[in-house]
């Protein structure tokens, strides 16, 4: 039997998860700067998974601190009845519970789409991948309709979601639709590990490409894990809103990593590449660590001790600009580069 999670415990993990995961956000967000094209799909997918998070972080608080009719009815089973002051919250915590699986849902596939946006552009140039990358994004639609309409749909009536007595059954466990969501999960996780794999395999792949693709995939590997853990957990528990809410956190975490993590890392290369490219024109012509003078500091020392100045070189430059132009018939382009002389 696994040991029960307590409440400050699901509390904890909400804050430190949902906060590392925002950091993780933030900085794609901000990485997104050195990407050819900062304000893609993904960028604002990205905000919105932000927004969801923090509504998440509110959710969780009061769900956590109200408590649900499933934990009522395990500790009145257990002995331990809640007072008439926590059953008075019963129905604003059962509530704020079905709100917080639906942001959790809601996260967890926006870190899908993101994944799925950035394997779209690896694979484009093969034709099959087109039509297995169209498949994963109808299951991605289909699977999160199915999950958000399980999660207010599992109990009939509504008002059996925040019953305790008597009891209400297993429906205020939620068992369907962590089900539902759990395995959706896993089967987008392995349907963008299949659209990754070929990359792997394709022909002039250099080796350190095929290290960073492999990445990705032990990252897509480690977070199907995730799940399954946390799906063992719940069910194991007897879906006590602290487990749900613990393992959720932690799959937050995860999920925000995994999908987040490839973008920081590509922008950290470019902005690397860039700052070197940067650096390496700025010292071009400059001084040279030695005190000695550089190639255009030396040019300009000669011109004037032989009594050259800068109006006689322009004269020249436009003179032989001129001459090119006559020579080649072109007249207008040269011309107007003569006139800017």
């Amino acid at each position: 039997m696994l040991p029960p999670i307590t409440h400050d415990e699901a509390q904890t993990a909400n804050y430190v998860c949902v906060s590392l995961a925002v950091v993780f956000l933030a900085i794609r967000l901000l990485a997104s700067k050195f990407q050819p094209k900062a304000f893609d799909a993904s960028f604002f997918v990205t905000v919105f998974a932000l927004c969801v998070l923090i509504g998440r972080l509110i959710t969780t608080y009061f769900t956590l601190t109200f408590d649900t009719a499933a934990d009522a009815v395990h500790d009145a089973a257990q002995g331990h009845p809640f007072s008439k002051e926590k059953l008075s919250h019963i129905k604003e915590g059962t509530i704020f519970s079905l709100f917080n699986r639906v942001l959790e849902t809601t996260f967890w596939w926006t870190q899908s789409v993101v994944i799925l946006l950035l394997y779209r552009r690896l694979v484009s140039h093969i034709k099959w991948t087109k039509h297995a990358i169209n498949a994963t994004w109808l299951f991605i639609g289909c699977s999160y309709l199915a999950v958000v309409i399980t999660i207010f749909l599992e109990c009939t009536p509504f008002s059996r979601y925040y019953q305790v007595s008597p009891p209400p059954g297993q429906c205020v466990k939620g068992y369907k639709q962590t089900l539902i969501q759990c395995l959706s999960n896993i089967v987008i996780d392995i349907a963008l590990i299949a659209v990754a794999i070929p990359v792997v395999f394709i022909q002039g792949r250099q080796t350190i490409q095929r290290l960073r693709i492999g990445a990705l995939i032990a990252l897509g590997i480690f977070a199907t894990i995730v799940t399954c853990v946390r799906l063992a957990y719940i069910f194991s528990q007897g879906s006590l809103q602290a487990t749900r809410s613990f393992w959720a956190g932690i799959q937050i975490l995860v999920s925000g990593f995994v999908a987040n993590a490839p973008i920081i890392y590509g922008s950290l290369k470019l902005w690397r590449k860039e700052w070197l490219k940067s650096k390496s024109a700025g010292e071009g012509y400059a001084m040279t660590s030695t005190g000695r003078p550089s190639r255009t500091s030396r040019v300009d020392r000669t011109m004037e001790r032989k009594g050259i100045t800068e109006d006689m070189v322009n004269v020249t430059r436009t003179y032989v600009v001129e001459t090119t132009a006559r020579k080649s018939g072109d007249g207008d382009s040269e011309t107007g580069l003569v006139r800017e002389e």
